[in-house]
């Protein structure tokens, strides 16, 4: 009678273990490195903080709440040697920008290089493009 019980939560037991490894596998995937999304350099929506969204056709846009500052497009600077994911050229729409961004997989952050001759570091606040008090920012037939 013994023999019989043991055999009942074997496959219990079985069972338990499969769902806790779904669960592992689905929890702790690594989530995939792209820049998409929006950064800031505060913690939070703050008035004062300065944000960009990469969006994933291409824009860019860089802005404080109330004013957009910059839009454009960006793509990669080394295309085709593994480093794409890594240094990207931001062409502003209105103004001969130079700025560069670099994209750390590590810590899911860029930096803007030479942004109004600053370097800025920014942190991830969303993988959406976020648009915290500023109007129409996608015009008609305008990137």
């Amino acid at each position: 009678m013994k023999k019989t019980r043991k055999w009942i939560w074997m496959p219990l037991l079985l069972i338990a273990m499969g769902m806790t490894m779904v669960f592992y596998v689905i929890h702790f995937a690594p989530m995939p490195h792209h820049p998409w999304g929006t950064y800031s350099t505060g913690n939070g929506p703050l008035p004062d903080s300065l944000y960009l969204v990469l969006q994933t056709d291409g824009r860019y846009t860089i802005y404080r709440q109330l004013e957009i500052l910059e839009k454009g497009t960006f793509e990669p600077l080394l295309p085709g040697t593994g480093k794409e994911d890594i240094i990207y050229r931001l062409t502003a729409q209105d103004t001969l920008s130079k700025t560069k961004l670099v994209y750390d997989k590590e810590s899911d952050a860029v930096v803007l290089l030479d942004y109004q001759d600053k370097d800025i570091p920014m942190g991830r606040m969303s993988r959406d493009a976020v648009f915290i008090n500023v109007g129409d920012v996608a015009e008609p037939g305008i990137p």
